[in-house]
């Protein structure tokens, strides 16, 4: 009892509206700048909107916020922080929390943990998304001031829903990037100042609570106006496309340029060819994701790929269609999958994704393969980095999946299809047109698929009635398989209406098509009535394929839906016996040929012989039958035999043997069914409304040319797709280029680089004047130059480098003795290929002088030394000896091996090591570098008393560990 008037209770709540609730929630995202551009908004934004606004800015996790109380200086309106499931009211302004991410669910605000999406904090984006998926069409997204791109991703849901969308212009805002990248992506509605933002947020409350008493119609005159113009300009007619959604959109335009009247949106697109154009984007509905929906993509790669290597050719390779690709995410997404299922087999065939879209805008996002940050969430960590690179947008397609989609401007209702498809992926297209333009689009991907080809619809959408041409292989996904049957010709898929001058021409032309005979035709009726017996053919499945001669006294079809089966036609007379010489003609593999069948018409009575001949030959691909009828040579001749005693006599002994054979014919069948395996009359019903004819016999000469035709058509689409591409392709290449050139004009150094048979590739300006080239050395060979600069064997050093991959370095001269380092180094291209080589020069001449000066000091300091007469002794900065005279060494009865590397008190057995020598060296002289005639007198063991005097020197280096003391000693007599 209170469950039930509980439940009572809360469905009266729900249908009771909320006074308070918001009438719509508008999303305002800002960056860097974005306070006084909210401020400037805030303060032309009228109190009483009806509206909720909720501010999202970047902010330090640890930052504390003042928003709140700035915020509520400006506005009437109560400003609060956001906290966690908290229910918005109307004419609230709601600010986000730092260090917390913002979504919408259920009419209150959530709080979640912070995200970081690939080392980017996106709060505006992942708020917007939820905002669309609650609001739907009521959604408002703002973008303000800012640096980076943040929001233009959630800007493009809110527009997928039919939400309303502003973005600030450059000028007005202090950081332009962020406002700029939302306008860039084509999903904002109005680019203006903060202050014109708040008056069209106005108007757009306004417009809602009025709209109770006005409602902007669309009538279908004035659809077929705008689809004129939009025709004109873009070449595409929306004609074929579904009314409700071309009139929302239309209406949308209308409310954002506050026209109520169709004829004055009609007007203002004449004035301003631009709204046509954003009219045009607003048309075209661009709802897609990587791995949309998985269990698609599983679906493909166990069904569906594993069947692409039955019998492939070893130059025949896999080509895919996604007609309305948009971004190109999808593409892109089977690509790497069909990239991953060939990953672990020794041998692939060539990929072909061809991918094609009405909107050039879309098909050039899709072919720089650059998306957003938040696409992590959707690819699993081992993709990303194995299939995408990572710049300062997000991440980009590495080249060789780029390299596998070829995306090409198509429309799908004009142009001429893509030809021998494994695979056409046609997800969520068809809904958006009417059912002509579908009945039309199922037989066009027909044709365009090889036998054995797969469709793939969304799940909204089916073949309908062309169950005739595809088989379902998967209905949850909504992946079906070509059946082998005759696709009807192009020609008779034109969907597109011709101007009354070229419908009028067709129509004069076409009677006098009509009234040439086919006289060999006409010859191969007449003998075919006159002289062949009445024949219907028959597949394996006893469907009838064809009718020859007049068949019509054997056949009685049964009321209720028309059907082809052999056996629901057949008199009831003639099923036993027919069926009994089908299935001796089946076990046989040959004709059998039955007489004297009994076969009763209208009440007259005749006999018929009855001939079951299977069809063979190269044009028949599936089994069939002929089945010939023919008058017996035991026919009853007249009437009035049959009316004679002995004529009935014959009859009743005809029907006693008929029947008779009828029963033993109708126990072999029974055991026939009995013994083979069971099946259920839905299945027989089931396989029977599946099995279709596939009879592809003889086509006449205008057919084949007709389809030669069709296939040079779709090759010139083909041709033209990679043209496109290679457009594209030659762009990029081009800056490339320039960048290179700029690169190499501005390095100071002489760099030249040559291929692998030595030839100059490039080289920098500066090289010009160090090796006196010239730009028409470019080809020539190095070696045939004679530079002031010459190296000893280059060549043998050049193909060393290239064959060791290592660098080789080499001093060299030139003809007036300058210095330069030479290094060369291995030229490796993108894919690890060796294609020639380096050189780099380095002017070294100022280092070698220095050394050579340097050395030649450090010799005539040696020289110096050993000349000297006088007892000199070197220390360095650890007080060891680094060398001495040899009049110290023989004073003081020394020799180099026990005294140079030793410390100077140990040297001779510690004789050096007394106080005042040790006072000197250690207190003194830290303090003052320089000692004069320094006396001393001191007991050296071997030598007696000594007074000796000392004469000190401390010479600094740049480095002190190469400080040296320099000791002169003189003896006192």
């Amino acid at each position: 009892m209170s469950n039930n008037s509980g439940t009572t209770d809360l469905k009266e709540a729900a249908a009771t509206p909320d006074p308070d609730a918001p009438s719509r929630v508008v999303g305002i995202g800002a960056s860097a700048g974005g306070l006084e551009a909210v401020s400037e908004l805030l303060k032309h934004l009228p109190s009483k909107t009806g509206m909720a606004f909720v501010f999202i800015q970047h902010l330090e996790p640890r930052q504390t916020s003042r928003l709140t109380d700035i915020l509520s200086r400006i506005t009437d309106m109560p400003v609060e922080v956001a906290s966690d499931r908290l229910r918005m009211k109307r004419n609230h302004i709601y600010v986000m929390p730092p260090g917390v991410d913002l979504t919408l669910s259920d009419g209150m605000l959530v709080l979640e943990r912070r995200t970081e999406s690939a080392g980017r904090h996106l709060p505006i984006d992942y708020f917007f998304h939820s905002l669309a998926k609650e609001q739907g069409s009521k959604a408002v997204a703002v973008i303000l001031s800012g640096m980076g791109h943040d929001g233009s991703a959630g800007l493009k849901s809110v527009k997928e829903q039919g939400g309303t969308t502003f973005a600030q212009d450059e000028p007005s805002a202090q950081h332009g990037s962020m406002p700029a990248s939302a306008t860039e992506s084509g999903y904002v509605d109005i680019v203006t100042t903060p202050r014109k933002i708040a008056a069209e947020l106005t108007r757009v409350a306004q417009d809602r609570q009025a709209k109770g008493t006005r409602k902007r119609s669309v009538p279908e005159n004035g659809l077929k106006t705008i689809f004129a113009l939009l025709r004109a300009r873009t070449e595409v007619d929306f004609s074929l496309y579904r009314k409700t959604t071309v009139r929302r959109r239309i209406q949308r335009r209308m409310v954002v340029h506050r026209l109520d009247e169709i004829d004055d949106y009609f007007a203002f697109l004449k004035r301003n060819p631009e709204e046509v154009d954003v009219l045009f984007r607003e048309m075209l509905i661009h709802v897609t994701s990587f791995f949309r929906e998985p269990e698609t993509f599983e679906v493909l790669k166990t069904a569906v790929l594993p069947r692409f290597l039955e019998k492939r050719g070893h130059n025949d390779p896999i080509r895919i269609w996604l007609p309305g690709c948009s971004t190109g995410e999808e593409a892109y997404s089977l690509a790497i999958i069909v990239t991953e299922f060939f990953d672990n087999r020794p041998e692939s065939p060539a990929i072909q994704i061809f991918a094609t879209d009405v909107s050039d805008r879309v098909l050039e996002i899709a072919r720089k393969g650059i998306f957003e940050a938040n696409i992590a969430g959707a690819i699993s960590k081992e993709r990303l980095r194995r299939f995408f690179s990572k710049n300062e947008r997000g991440y980009q397609i590495k080249k060789h999946i780029r390299d596998l989609c070829v995306f090409a401007r198509q429309n799908v209702l004009r142009d001429p299809p893509f030809s021998r498809l494994d695979l056409i992926s046609c997800r969520n297209v068809l809904i958006y047109f009417e059912t002509a333009a579908q009945k039309k689009l199922i037989p066009f991907f027909h044709y365009a698929l090889k036998p054995g080809g797969f469709l793939l619809l969304g799940g909204a959408e089916t073949v309908g009635y062309f169950s005739d041409l595809f088989e379902p292989v998967d209905s949850k996904t909504k992946l079906f398989a070509k059946r082998s049957v005759q696709s009807p010709p192009l020609s008779g898929m034109e969907i597109e209406i011709p101007n009354p001058k070229e419908q009028a021409l067709r129509d004069f032309a076409t009677p006098d098509a009509r009234t040439q005979p086919d006289i060999r035709r006409e010859v191969d009726r007449a003998l075919m009535d006159k002289y062949c017996p009445p024949t219907i053919v028959v597949d394996n499945g006893m469907k009838i394929i064809q009718f020859r001669g007049n068949v019509a006294p054997f056949l009685d079809p049964e009321p209720g839906d028309a059907s082809l089966d052999l056996f629901r036609m057949l008199r009831s007379s003639l099923e036993m016996p027919l069926r009994s010489t089908i299935n001796d003609a089946k076990k046989s593999n040959g004709p059998v040929r039955k007489e004297g069948i009994l076969f009763q018409d209208s009440g007259q009575a005749s006999f018929l012989d009855l001939e079951v001949a299977p069809m063979t030959g190269s044009a028949v691909r599936e089994r069939c039958f002929l089945l010939l009828f023919e008058a017996s040579r035991l026919a009853v001749s007249d009437t009035t035999t049959l009316k004679s005693k002995r004529g009935r006599r014959n009859l009743q002994d005809a029907q006693v043997s008929q029947l008779a054979q009828e029963l033993a014919t109708t126990r072999e069948h029974l055991q026939t069914l009995i013994e083979e395996q069971e099946s259920t009359n839905e299945e027989l019903r089931s396989a029977s409304e599946e099995i279709q004819s596939s009879n592809e016999e003889l086509q006449s000469t205008n057919e084949e040319l007709e389809t030669a035709k069709e296939e040079l058509q779709s090759t010139n689409e083909e041709l033209i797709t990679l043209n496109e591409e290679l457009k594209s392709g030659n762009v990029e290449l081009t800056e490339v280029n320039n960048d290179l050139t700029n690169l190499l004009k501005s390095v100071n150094i002489p760099i030249v680089m040559v291929d692998r048979g030595l030839r100059i590739r490039r080289f920098t300006p500066v090289a010009l004047r160090a090796l006196k080239l010239i730009p028409a050395d470019v080809g020539r060979s190095i070696t045939d130059l004679r530079a002031d600069v010459e190296v000893p064997q280059l060549e043998t050093l050049i193909s060393d480098v290239m064959d060791t991959l290592s660098t080789r370095e080499v001093e060299i001269q030139d003809r007036k003795g300058h210095w330069y380092n030479l290094q060369i180094r291995p030229y490796e291209t993108a894919d690890n290929k060796i294609t020639g080589a380096v050189m780099i020069l380095f002017d070294i001449n100022a280092a070698k002088l220095e050394a050579e000066r340097t050395k030649m000091m450090a010799n005539y300091a040696e020289a110096f030394i050993g000349t000297i007469r006088s007892s000199v002794i070197v220390l360095d900065n650890n007080l060891r000896v680094r060398t001495a005279t040899d009049h110290f060494y023989d004073t003081f009865r020394l020799v180099p091996k026990e005294t140079e590397g030793f410390h100077i008190f140990d040297v001779g057995n510690g004789q050096w090591s007394f106080s005042e020598f040790r006072a000197l060296l250690e207190e003194r002289l830290p303090h003052q570098p320089k000692v004069t005639d320094f006396e001393l007198e001191h007991e050296f063991p071997r030598l007696g008393r000594k007074k000796i005097k000392l004469n000190v020197r401390q010479v600094e280096a740049a480095n002190p560990e190469n400080a040296v003391t320099i000791i002169s000693i003189e003896e006192v007599t």
